[in-house]
């Protein structure tokens, strides 16, 4: 029940290269996931912006879910593999 948006900036040349929202899926257990082509080698960063749940539910104790949230990771793509 999670919005999960992600972006992919190339840190080399401080473009953005692809952004877009994960699907969530099940195949074998459920998960959020989407395919992404890199379009060259170099330094990246990952970013997922993830909503609060978009579930209702009844508890007296619990007033919401948590706050959205921000992760982001650096990493560096040597290239696809043939």
């Amino acid at each position: 029940y999670l919005t999960i948006d992600y972006k992919i900036h190339n840190l080399d040349t401080n473009e953005d290269v692809e952004k877009g929202q994960l699907y969530q899926m099940v195949a074998g257990d459920p998960h959020y996931a989407s395919n992404v082509l890199l379009p060259e080698p170099g330094n990246y960063e990952l970013t997922f912006q993830i909503s609060e749940p978009d579930l209702s539910r009844h508890a007296e104790d619990v007033k919401k879910f948590y706050e959205p949230m921000t992760l982001k990771w650096e990493f560096k793509y040597d290239g696809a593999q043939k």
